[in-house]
């Protein structure tokens, strides 16, 4: 008997896809908090950030996820590459 090992976890190219880190509102900006306890980011911020469509999210029921990963990048000054300003 021959078993298929077929990793569900990768695409076409075989390589491990990274499954992103979504989080609530509230939880994304606490791991901001926790990486940066001196922030000025604030929470007020951020709900403007999803509210206006600058911040991406994806509604499960009636929460709004969103990817850390992307949020860090975003208000870390970095937006696809560039350096916003």
């Amino acid at each position: 008997m021959t078993t298929n090992n077929t990793n569900t976890n990768t695409n076409h190219t075989n390589t491990p896809r990274k499954l992103p880190r979504m989080r609530t509102i509230p939880k994304a900006y606490a791991e901001i908090k926790a990486l940066d306890s001196g922030t000025s980011f604030s929470m007020r911020a951020l709900r403007r950030m999803v509210k206006s469509g600058e911040m991406p999210t994806v509604t499960v029921g009636n929460k709004q996820l969103i990817n850390l990963d992307l949020l860090i990048q975003k208000i870390s000054g970095f937006d696809d590459g560039q350096l916003c300003g």
